[in-house]
């Protein structure tokens, strides 16, 4: 039954995501979001919304992943609903953006940013390609959320927010958020899509305070993108090579092991997801504990 609800969720979350991407990517009001050039000092290129190209297809894949049968639980329920609301507030910013609506946008945008931070804080997906794509479209909803609010701002008639000094102020925000999410997490994917702002930052703008400064943090962050991932690249080729199979063998294996003391210990060897808790070291596949025991009732070995 908990199969049967997971997979309808699944099914509901395809057409969500697939009125969420059409509604994206489609032309409203003579217009869709490539055309759609923001008009604040934070303004970007038409093509920067492109990236919605990579994260639909990305979470395409993730949305297939997930509808295979042994993978339904990979993620749980409260992350696949707030991925859901996340589809619905994207659509709802595209539309608003598409017929002018600069303030509706930002609501949206703010709506879609918590959407997607909720969804990537309880995704448990055990391969790291499963959230990749969402970790992307979380990096990019960060940069949204200030472009949307900026151009919001200004339409107020609030002159702080076209100012170059305000800028300057978001590429140095973006940049140290980007560096701090490359140093601490894990993955890297919310960084590429801050990076990738900031590119657009430095193609759009004609000031040189911002283009200079825009483009060093580029660099810096693309630079730091690719250190982590040679790094996680580079341990995943380690790990493999070291993974060798050890010889068939009945677990877990009792080693007798002698010491100049009056006691003696044993060696024994667990498969992982038996391995008792207590102090041991891992001795992959396999979990090596030394533990104190007394000789007459000591598991016997036979090499």
């Amino acid at each position: 039954m908990a199969i049967t609800r997971i997979a309808v969720l699944i099914m509901f979350m395809f057409i969500i995501f697939a009125l969420s991407a059409f509604t994206t990517l489609a032309s409203w009001n003579g217009k869709s979001i490539l055309d759609v050039e923001s008009a604040s000092s934070l303004s970007m290129p038409k093509f920067s919304n492109l990236i919605y190209v990579f994260i639909f297809v990305g979470n395409l894949l993730n949305l297939i992943w997930q509808s295979v049968p042994e993978h339904h639980q990979k993620t749980s329920v409260s992350s696949k609903l707030w991925f859901t609301s996340a589809c619905i507030f994207q659509a709802l910013w595209a539309l608003s953006l598409c017929h002018g609506y600069q303030l509706a946008a930002s609501i949206f945008a703010v709506a879609l940013f918590l959407s997607l931070a909720q969804s990537c804080n309880k995704t448990r997906a055990s391969t790291s390609w499963v959230s990749f794509p969402l970790n992307i479209w979380f990096g990019w909803a960060t940069v949204l959320i200030i472009r949307e609010a900026t151009a919001a701002f200004s339409q107020l008639g609030m002159t702080f927010f076209s100012t170059w000094y305000w800028t300057l102020a978001v590429v140095s925000t973006l940049t140290f958020v980007a560096i701090m999410w490359v140093a601490l997490d894990t993955e890297a994917a919310f960084a590429i899509a801050i990076s990738w702002g900031l590119f657009c930052i430095y193609w759009q703008t004609d000031l040189a305070v911002i283009r200079i400064a825009s483009l060093v943090s580029y660099i810096c962050v693309t630079f730091l993108i690719g250190v982590r991932l040679f790094k996680e690249a580079y341990g995943l080729i380690k790990k493999r090579r070291s993974d060798k199979p050890m010889p068939s063998m009945e677990l877990p294996i009792y080693i007798p092991v002698e010491n100049n003391q009056s006691e003696a210990h044993q060696i024994v060897l667990y498969p992982q997801e038996q391995a008792p808790v207590g102090q041991y070291f891992y001795y992959y596949p396999y979990v090596q504990q030394t533990i104190p025991v007394d000789y007459p009732t000591a598991p016997e070995y036979e090499p």
